[in-house]
Parts: structure tokens; C-alpha cells; sequence
């Protein structure tokens, strides 16, 4: 067997100290269903692609990009996400061209 054969789906990780504001960020603006919440993790069915956002005391959040979506319309994206409440960050670095939407 290789480990291509072996390896069968995805699952995405993040780690949040705020599991409330989490699950309705994954779940409500999103819209990912809610699979299971405990006392380590809420997992989320990510259309088709579990996702677990593992609960941590503590957490410094990474400084790079951890989940990333493929889109048809980057701009329709935008406008759909900005209704749900998503509020995009501009990043002042000289070498990452960003328009008014980030």
C-alpha cells in the first residue's frame, strides 16, 4: 500500500481559545454544519470536508494563512461574506497588492 492509498480525506485543524465566537463563525456566518462539539473540539462538516477547531486555553493565532477557499467569483465572495458579517483585514506589506476589499 502507498501512502496515497493509505491517505483518504482531508481534515482541516484550528485551534481557538474562544469556542463560542468560533461555533458561530463556523457554523452561523459561514454556514459549515456543526458535527459535534465536546470538551476538545467542535468538528464541522465544511462542505464535504471535516473541520475541527480544537479548544485550547490558550492560543496565539498563526501569522499566516491556515484555511483558504477556492471560488468562482472573488468579488461576489466578498459581497456574500461581507452581508454575513465577515470583516476582511488589510495587511500594509509593500510586496501584497490589496484592493479596497483586502
Amino acid at each position: 500500500m502507498t501512502a496515497a492509498n493509505a491517505l483518504k480525506r482531508m481534515i482541516g485543524f484550528v485551534v481557538t481559545s474562544k469556542p463560542d465566537e468560533a461555533k458561530r463563525f463556523y457554523g452561523d456566518v459561514l454556514g459549515f454544519r456543526l458535527l459535534a462539539d465536546d470538551a476538545f473540539a467542535l468538528a464541522f462538516d465544511a462542505h464535504g470536508t471535516m473541520l475541527r477547531v480544537t479548544k485550547a486555553k490558550a492560543h496565539t493565532p498563526a501569522q499566516g494563512t491556515v484555511l483558504g477557499w477556492e471560488v468562482g467569483d472573488i468579488h461576489a465572495a466578498i459581497r456574500e461574506l461581507v452581508a454575513r458579517g465577515v470583516r476582511f483585514e488589510q495587511f500594509g506589506l509593500p510586496f501584497l497588492k490589496q484592493d479596497e476589499h483586502g
